[in-house]
């Protein structure tokens, strides 16, 4: 919350151009239109997306490690999923992922 800008790029989605019956991005859908006002309370509200993501840490091996982060839905999309913008908050560790 102390980054330049970071509040501004927060607040970003109440100025955007919405046109009626067009999903562009998360703001567009129904949830969140009826769940808006939440985000209009006093102070910072933030909308968290929680993703599971598993990756290969090494070039030359099959393990997997999986990591469980925060994507912060209230910023734009070209900013919400870069690594400034993450918040990790569990590794689930390897050798590989889990059989679904």
């Amino acid at each position: 919350m102390k980054r330049k800008n970071i509040k501004t790029q927060l607040e970003a989605y109440k100025k955007r151009n919405n046109e009626e019956n067009l999903l562009r991005d998360i703001y567009d859908g129904r949830i969140w239109k009826e769940n808006e006002k939440f985000f209009e309370k006093s102070g910072i509200n933030l909308g968290l997306m929680l993703n599971i993501d598993w990756f290969c840490p090494f070039s030359r091996t099959k393990s997997s490690v999986g990591a469980i982060y925060l994507s912060i839905m209230n910023l734009p999309r070209e900013e919400r999923f870069k690594k400034e913008n993450m918040i990790l908050i569990g590794i689930i560790p390897g050798p590989k992922e889990p059989d679904v």
